[in-house]
């Protein structure tokens, strides 16, 4: 946090400024939003997005069984997946276990993914208790990582209160490397506790700018411009060795 007040107005001179406020430590927020189920595809992705989101409630939520724990996750890629192929974000993954809806079912179907709507289906069709220690328990998790400022974050009107200023722009990866209209453009990510659920996000965020910045540089020969730096006392724990290996030649 200090760091984004020490040197915002010298990165403002050179380009775009985009600030990712976890938990409200700066006096104007996040200067946008960004949906971290945007740019995946299909279930592979759903299930990475999925064992991310579930790593710390599979070391915290100890009295839960190893069946229903591969349950749980289970419902949480079919739910991603549906909202994946929905357009739709994390807030709404969060009211689908909330509500215990049914409706990711019809767009698993709708969208050709009948394996993963047959296996939610039946998941909801299970006992009452069975079902409501697995979506309950969703559902309270997923709102422990989407807190109101968190929640602020990743979608557009994130339980938004009369009265409430309207949403900021949606993020994409793209605004870091359009040189032609932002100039040498900045993202600050601040949080200031060490552990806290929202470093899942911290690290979602991380892991998508790389991946799209490697890709990117593949389209251009090789290069970017301008260059990408990450700084991060975290990416050693974020990224997988072969993955980080390739930044320096970015």
């Amino acid at each position: 946090m200090a760091t984004f007040h020490k040197t915002r107005e010298a990165r403002t001179q050179l380009g775009s400024v985009f600030a990712f406020d976890l938990e409200g430590a700066i006096p104007d927020r996040s200067t946008f939003w960004w949906n971290p189920l945007r740019t995946a595809r299909g279930a592979a992705a759903a299930a990475r997005i999925s064992h991310e989101l579930t790593k710390g409630f599979r070391r915290t939520r100890r009295q839960y069984h190893n069946a229903t724990l591969i349950q749980l996750a289970d419902a949480m890629r079919h739910l991603i997946l549906a909202a994946i192929n929905k357009d739709e974000t994390l807030l709404k993954v969060q009211e689908w276990a909330a509500t215990q809806s049914e409706e990711p079912v019809r767009i698993l179907a709708d969208s050709g993914s009948n394996t993963q709507a047959k296996l939610l289906g039946s998941l909801l069709k299970t006992p009452h208790d069975h079902r409501g220690t697995i979506f309950e328990g969703l559902d309270d998790h997923l709102q422990e990582v989407l807190d109101d400022t968190a929640a602020a974050c990743v979608a557009a009107s994130a339980r938004n209160k009369p009265g409430d200023p309207p949403a900021k722009p949606e993020f994409t990866p793209w605004q870091l490397f359009d040189a032609d209209s932002h100039g040498i453009a900045s993202l600050y990510i601040i949080t200031s506790r060490a552990d806290s659920p929202e470093n899942l996000l911290i690290s979602m965020l991380t892991v998508e700018l790389t991946a799209f910045a490697i890709m990117y540089a593949r389209l251009m020969g090789g290069k970017i411009y301008p260059p990408l730096s990450i700084a991060s006392p975290r990416l050693p724990r974020m990224m997988k060795s072969h993955e980080i290996g390739i930044i320096p030649q970015i």
